[in-house]
């Protein structure tokens, strides 16, 4: 569901240090609506002529003048459609406040690819509109006060942007391995892993939150301690709820 996407994508943005969080300008998910964490409001308009979007269900909606599209294919989330230049005469603007075309830095998801300025071209202009490719699906726009260091942009793009094409790998070496954790029954708070994780590369989502691991072998709710391949969780699990692993095989 779209607002799974949303809360995952913001539990990531969470888990980065907070020297980085602290420096977040604007964050728009651009997943199903043009709610955003940021200065003032923004405005999508759009030309009064058909406009159609394709929904999850494969389905092809007509879209009212001045509303976003947001499309998908198949399962998979493409964000809000862009038609600028063509007769839909869309548009997407920010409050200039939030300096989106500043030299600091901006990602981006375009394509289901990872797009990060300064490195590529700025899409925004000083006041805030959308000027960069025409025609183009948009998401997961994150904005910062600052430049980020090369050690910053890394943890970015791995803790929240790590499974999007063009993202640089999380420098482990090794595939991943995700699958459900089994055996919850609302009693039993400790978990076997089929194999040991590469140092540091474990990931445990519960419920659509990421839980932060802990060196205190009697975690509390929100954390898990991990030894020797077993996970103890601070929260047990119940047997209707989502929770399951990621990790980096060796």
């Amino acid at each position: 569901m779209t607002i799974q996407t949303q809360v995952l994508t913001v539990s990531k943005i969470n888990r980065l240090d907070l020297q980085i969080r602290r420096d977040i300008v604007l964050y728009a998910p651009l997943s199903g609506s043009l709610d955003f964490m940021g200065i003032g409001a923004v405005a999508f308009g759009s030309a009064n002529v058909t406009r159609n979007a394709t929904w999850r269900d494969g389905g092809v909606r007509s879209i009212a003048q001045n509303l976003p599209r947001f499309e998908y294919s198949g399962e998979t989330e493409r964000g809000l459609l862009i038609k600028k230049s063509s007769t839909e005469l869309e548009t997407l603007t920010y409050d200039a406040a939030n300096g989106l075309n500043s030299g600091n830095t901006l990602f981006w998801i375009q394509e289901g690819v990872l797009k990060r300025a300064p490195s590529d071209t700025n899409p925004f202009n000083g006041g805030g509109a959308w000027i960069g490719t025409d025609n183009v699906h948009i998401r997961d726009l994150l904005k910062f006060k600052r430049v980020l260091s090369n050690r910053e942009i890394l943890a970015v793009q791995a803790i929240v942007y790590g499974d999007v094409t063009g993202a640089p790998a999380v420098p482990v070496s090794g595939s991943w391995l995700q699958a459900d954790f089994t055996g919850m029954d609302g009693v039993v708070d400790t978990f076997a892993l089929p194999t040991i994780p590469v140092l540091g590369s474990l990931e445990i989502v519960h419920n659509n939150q990421f839980v932060t691991r802990t060196t205190n072998p009697s975690p509390v709710a929100g954390y898990y301690y991990y030894s020797a391949g077993t996970v103890k969780m601070g929260l047990i699990p119940l047997g209707s709820d989502s929770f399951w692993y990621r990790f980096v095989v060796p």
